[in-house]
């Protein structure tokens, strides 16, 4: 249980941490430097820290309740599927005008989502094998 309060904490900080970021660039109108806030209402640094850290904070939370076998399988499949779809991220266009519109602020809602829901089916599929095989060893 200390692994999975360790990493609640650590999202937990993250979402605030983007919280005072995302409110104060909504709050000036303006760009620090162009790498926190866009000036044109789109998303930069702050809007992709909220979105995955919001997305993190949800799944820690969750994990806090499981065993470490499941923190495991999921830490497993996180470390590779997030630094993927950051660098995903910061090679699309910040502002895309073909049909698609493929730009940050789609791309980090698509692939959080994606995360999200493939996250909450890992953990699922893996927390009902242990409780499947518990209760098969229960049951002998």
């Amino acid at each position: 249980m200390h692994i999975q309060k360790k990493i609640l904490g650590i999202s937990a900080t993250f979402l605030f941490v983007s919280v005072l970021f995302w409110n104060k660039c909504f709050a000036s109108h303006a760009s620090i430097d162009g790498l926190i806030c866009s000036p044109f209402g789109g998303i930069n640094f702050a809007g992709i820290v909220f979105i995955w850290s919001s997305v993190l904070f949800i799944l820690t939370f969750i994990l806090a309740f499981m065993s470490k076998k499941v923190v495991y399988c999921w830490s497993k499949f996180s470390k590779f599927y997030i630094p993927t779809a950051l660098i995903v991220i910061t090679l699309s266009p910040p502002i895309d005008s073909t049909i698609f519109g493929f730009d940050k602020k789609l791309m980090s809602w698509f692939l959080a989502s994606i995360f999200l829901l493939t996250s909450l089916i890992l953990i699922a599929r893996k927390w009902w094998q242990i409780r499947k095989s518990d209760s098969h060893i229960l049951n002998r």
